[in-house]
């Protein structure tokens, strides 16, 4: 800001904004122009209040010198945002009664050009170097002008300058005093004459042009005709790669998060992701990590998927994905890589092959990261492609209640009754997981949902055993009979 008289700043009062104090100044620094220059007057920490349009504490300054053209600056802000905010500065002091005289114009800067050296060859390591010298003041940025002429075709002869616009622009840095442009010459095989490349200063805002007509650097022709090549032999017709064989639902479904997050409205569960309807989707409000496990009755090999999006914003779609399988009594990583899924809705993806992967009955599929910030993943249809063994697979610890989550780590679980080999546990979102020895917790299923502490009203769960193979969970009704009931899974 300025003044039209000598003005003497002694101290100031901020008066704050009404947004979040995270946009208030943290530190403050006050500049003066004089002598032609910007110069640092005095700089400290500020200490606004965090209630809104309120006064801060009168700031008192140093001995400020009487000048016409001020800056206050804010270097830091409370928080760490992008947005600085201030309802009011109000600035106290003296002025002389006599204007200041008007200083006297800058003399622009003279720009001047150069190239180096003057000529290279068309398929050597060398390039032209274009030189722009400013004389003057260096002390603000300045964008100078300039066009590209020659027999040399950008884009085709070499590069290192935008095809467009036709003027060219190019910036000195603040304190800079020269700016260079590299032109690199596009090797080639072909016979022809040099080529020149031409750059031109034109006049401009902020400057004055101190080289006029074209600089001109050479490109020099070092290609030779090559014999004729001999004759190719035919080319044989590839063969077309074979159709993948889409494979079947899975007999087991269930929602994952990694993150221990996992929770989907009853009309976007997990099985929408193989109901064969782009018009459903899977929707899982744990973000990152969440995903999808599933298992087959017979040993699988999956070679590819395609994901098709669902119906809401493109932020919510996968950004990258892993595939786990269990083999060996745990989750193993077997491949991941990034996602390229379409901007249009309800549209299959590019199919994603996959490098050879075991043939297993258990398989999770985790999405890590989104394309945008938010807490939400979705997809339409998840389909899978491969192979499968014509033979049962052998289940890996008797029969299961459901497959192994990992909605919770194992810390996580609480102990509600053990018997033999079998334990009833809880996790933090109060819902009840069986474990069968050492295998991974298991997820208690009632009509294909999760079973909560409150899934069956008035019934209380005492203990989980594993009976011939069969998983059993024994309740007890809480009214006056006590009734006990066994119930096998599922549920």
């Amino acid at each position: 800001f300025s003044y039209g008289v000598p003005t003497q700043i002694t101290s100031f009062v901020i008066t704050t904004a009404n947004d979040v104090p995270d946009r208030d100044p943290a530190t403050y620094q006050i500049d003066g122009f004089q002598g032609g220059t910007w110069q640092l007057l005095t700089s400290a920490a500020l200490q606004l209040p965090t209630s809104r349009l309120t006064d801060s504490a009168a700031v008192v300054l140093p001995s400020l010198p009487a000048l016409t053209q001020f800056r206050v600056i804010f270097p830091t802000l409370k928080g760490s945002g992008t947005m600085m905010q201030i309802a009011e500065l109000k600035l106290y002091g003296s002025q002389t009664n006599t204007p200041a005289p008007a200083p006297a114009p800058a003399p622009l800067p003279v720009i001047t050009l150069g190239v180096s050296p003057a000529s290279v060859a068309e398929d050597g390591l060398a390039n032209l170097t274009y030189t722009f010298t400013r004389t003057g003041s260096t002390t603000s940025p300045l964008s100078v002008t300039y066009s590209v002429g020659g027999t040399a075709a950008l884009g085709t002869d070499y590069s290192g300058i935008a095809s467009t616009p036709a003027s060219k622009t190019i910036t000195f840095g603040a304190g800079a005093s020269t700016a260079t442009v590299t032109v690199d010459p596009t090797a080639d095989v072909t016979v022809e004459g040099d080529e020149t490349v031409s750059l031109i200063l034109d006049a401009g805002t902020g400057y004055t042009v101190g080289t006029s007509g074209g600089v001109v650097g050479t490109i020099s022709n070092d290609d030779t005709s090559p014999p004729p090549p001999p004759t190719p032999p035919p080319t044989p017709s590839p063969t077309p790669p074979a159709t993948p064989a889409a494979l079947p639902r899975p007999t087991v479904i269930a929602a994952v998060d990694l993150d221990g997050f996992s929770s989907s409205p009853s009309w976007e569960q997990v099985e929408n992701a193989f109901d064969n309807t782009v018009s459903t989707k899977y929707l899982n409000s744990g973000g990152p990590n969440a995903g999808l496990q599933f298992s087959y009755g017979v040993p699988t090999q999956i070679t590819s998927f395609v994901i098709t999006t669902a119906n809401d914003v493109p932020d919510r779609d996968p950004a990258t994905y892993q595939i786990y399988g269990f083999q060996g009594g745990s989750w193993q990583l077997l491949t991941s890589g990034g996602l390229q899924l379409p901007a249009a809705r309800y549209t299959d993806s590019a199919a994603v092959v996959l490098p050879s992967l075991p043939a297993l009955t258990q398989f999770r599929v985790i999405f890590p990261m989104l394309k945008g910030s938010g807490t939400m993943m979705q997809i339409a249809e998840l389909k899978l492609f491969g192979s499968q063994s014509s033979s049962l697979a052998t289940p890996l610890g008797g029969t299961a209640l459901a497959a192994p989550d990992a909605l919770a780590p194992a810390a996580a679980y609480q102990p509600i009754d053990t018997v033999g080999t079998t334990r009833l546990l809880r996790d933090p979102h109060d819902q009840l997981h069986a474990q069968v020895g050492s295998a991974p917790p298991a997820a208690l299923l009632f009509n294909g949902a999760p079973v909560q502490i409150t899934t069956l009203a008035g019934w209380q769960p005492l203990a989980a055993e594993t009976v011939a193979g069969v998983n059993q969970v024994a309740w007890r009704l809480d009214d006056a009979m006590g009734a006990l009931e066994v119930c096998s899974d599922p549920l």
